[in-house]
């Protein structure tokens, strides 16, 4: 079973993406806030990581279709579910990126 780490929200600082940078997650929950542009932003920042965490959006309706490429779950499902999301995020993440190695745009 994944570590489970909560990480503390930033005030749009970034300060979430250097948290994940630093503890070198696998998975990120990230919550949808009011904002879907800074939402996005968060989004493209992490998958930018050399870390390559997989992300998962928590939004009010987790079947959205408008986060093309971005798995997006229901902020309230069964924690259950939310476990085995996790889990299967976890398994199916991308490799990491090799030392000095940069991202393919």
């Amino acid at each position: 079973m994944p570590e489970l780490r909560l990480l503390p929200a930033g005030e749009g600082d970034g300060a979430e993406v250097q948290a994940v940078e630093r503890h070198r997650a696998d998975v990120v929950l990230l919550e949808m806030g009011d904002s879907r542009v800074n939402t996005s932003r968060k989004v493209a920042a992490l998958q930018a990581l050399s870390t390559v965490p997989t992300v998962l959006v928590l939004a009010e309706d987790g079947h959205d279709a408008r986060w093309n490429g971005v798995a997006a779950v229901d902020k309230w499902m069964p924690i259950d579910d939310l476990v085995k999301a996790i889990e299967t995020a976890a398994l199916t993440r991308p490799a990491p990126l090799a030392e000095g190695e940069a991202p393919r745009l």
